[in-house]
């Protein structure tokens, strides 16, 4: 899937909720993986207009010893494809918050206590909606 892709090309989503302006859907069948690693929930799959607008799903944290973990190639994995990230404060309660932007994208991953929040969405949602409603400024 690509952002921008319209909701009817993927029959097999199934409606979850509505939030931050989204229409998010689940798709039931596929595995709990992004990009070939492990994930410890469903990608849900955020509409806007019936457009693709964003993706988000949970990664449980790496423990203290482990070095081979999924929550570390996401990150790598955002990095490789978006640049250098920022590492911010959160304002929400978590841990800390990675940023990437790029022209077209804007990513988040929302660190808590034993999970991340990873949020990858269109770059206009990003600075409009997501980004402000972490208190990201740009």
């Amino acid at each position: 899937m690509r952002f921008g892709d319209p909701l009817l090309d993927h029959p097999s989503l199934v409606y979850e909720d509505s939030e931050a302006g989204l229409h998010w859907y689940l798709n039931l069948t596929e595995p709990w993986e992004f990009e070939g690693f492990s994930i410890d929930s469903p990608i849900s799959y955020g509409y806007q207009d019936d457009k693709l607008t964003a993706i988000l799903f949970k990664v449980n944290l790496p423990r203290y010893n482990e070095s081979e973990h999924s929550y570390y190639f996401i990150k790598d994995l955002l990095t490789e494809r978006y640049g250098d990230y920022e590492l911010l404060e959160s304002y929400h309660g978590g841990r800390c918050l990675y940023k990437w932007e790029t022209n077209d994208v804007y990513a988040v991953i929302h660190v808590w206590e034993y999970t991340a929040d990873v949020i990858v969405c269109t770059y206009e949602f990003g600075v409009t909606v997501l980004g402000p409603g972490f208190g990201i400024r740009n």
